[in-house]
């Protein structure tokens, strides 16, 4: 009796450990199931857009004031139209197409956060349900997960961008008018041995 009464219970137990491992492996399919339809490539490739947008007004507004006020920087200093100018004006074109890319990146640092959060949620619920059992808690915490993470990404402003763009144009336009900013133009003679030219006016 006492060897019968033992099978019976190792058969039970077993058959218990086997019902609770499919439920175990059906629950987890579905929670991951749940994820992959509410945290697809479509919602990522959403949120990118989104964020690019927001970071694009930003970056937009910033750089339409840092232009202008470059522009009167250098036409306050006298050099407008020099090759200076042109040169400051060229190098100010270069700095907004790098920084672009700076906020681009940005804008995908942050939808990879979300990802990786969302992984980390998934994991989370799983490692519940695999340690309780309990499938309706487990459907709990899912659904408040997956509440969380499909709020909004929040939103990291940029900071000043563009400070530097009229770097230096104060003093430039001193040595200007002082005729100190002069560049030897190779050309020596008997006469005048020594031939500058002010880069005004290019």
């Amino acid at each position: 009796m006492g060897k019968n009464s033992a099978a019976r219970e190792a058969k039970r137990a077993r058959q218990q450990e086997e019902a609770r491992e499919s439920m175990i492996k059906k629950g987890t399919a579905a929670i991951r199931a749940q994820f992959a339809n509410q945290f697809n490539e479509k919602y990522y490739d959403d949120a990118f857009e989104n964020q690019k947008k927001v970071y694009s007004t930003d970056f937009n507004q910033q750089w339409e004031s840092a232009r202008k006020q470059l522009e009167a920087a250098l036409l306050r200093a006298g050099i407008y139209d020099s090759s200076a100018g042109i040169k400051r004006l060229d190098e100010a074109e270069d700095t907004r197409a790098r920084r672009e890319s700076d906020y681009l990146s940005q804008a995908r640092a942050q939808v990879e956060g979300r990802r990786q959060n969302v992984l980390a949620a998934e994991d989370t619920v799983l490692s519940q349900l695999r340690s309780s059992g309990d499938q309706a808690s487990a459907n709990a915490a899912a659904a408040q997960q997956l509440n969380a993470q499909s709020k909004p990404i929040a939103f990291s402003p940029l900071g000043a961008v563009f400070t530097d763009l009229t770097a230096g144009l104060a003093t430039q336009a001193e040595q200007e008018r002082q005729g100190t900013n002069r560049y030897n133009l190779g050309v020596s003679t008997l006469f005048n041995p020594r031939r500058y030219t002010t880069n005004v006016g290019g």
